[in-house]
C-alpha cells in the first residue's frame, strides 16, 4: 500500500515486454517498420516462385517419374502442348480447342497419361520378376 491509503497500481501483463501478437508482427513486416523478414513490395514478385516445370522438362526424360500413376491433369507439369473442349464462339475463324493451362476439361476425371508403352513395359517386367521369385 502507498502512502495515505491509496492502492498502488499494478499492472497486468499477459504478454512479456516487447512480445508482440503474430497481427501485430504482420502489419510491422508489411509497413517496414521491423527489421525482421520483409515481404516483396508488388504481389507478383511475391507469388512468382519458378516456371512451370513444363517449361524446364527435358523432351528424352523419364515420363514414369513424372507421371507415375493415374491422377487429375496438372498442365505445369505436362510438357504437351495438349487441348481439349471446343469454343462456343460462332464468329471465331480459327476453332482451337482451349489451352491446357486451366482447362476443366482435362481436369475432370484422372487420365491415362501414366499409360506410355514403355511404362506398361516396366509394369510387366515388375510382375514378371514377383512371380518368378514366388514360385521358386
Amino acid at each position: 500500500m502507498a502512502t495515505g491509503g491509496v492502492k498502488k497500481f499494478n499492472e497486468l501483463f499477459l504478454y512479456p515486454k516487447g512480445r508482440k501478437t503474430f497481427m501485430q508482427k504482420t502489419l510491422d513486416t508489411l509497413f517496414d517498420r521491423s527489421e525482421g523478414k520483409k515481404f516483396a513490395k508488388t504481389s507478383s514478385a511475391r507469388i512468382s516462385v519458378r516456371k512451370p516445370r513444363a517449361l524446364e522438362q527435358s523432351s528424352d526424360q523419364d515420363w514414369m517419374s513424372v507421371w507415375p500413376a493415374a491422377q487429375s491433369f496438372r498442365s505445369s507439369v505436362v510438357p504437351l502442348p495438349i487441348r481439349m473442349g471446343y469454343l462456343s464462339n460462332k464468329e471465331a475463324k480459327v476453332k482451337l480447342p482451349r489451352a491446357a493451362y486451366a482447362n476443366l476439361e482435362l481436369m475432370k476425371i484422372p487420365n491415362f497419361l501414366h499409360l506410355t508403352p514403355h511404362h506398361i513395359q516396366r509394369h510387366c517386367n515388375a510382375i514378371k520378376i514377383k512371380i518368378l521369385y514366388q514360385v521358386s
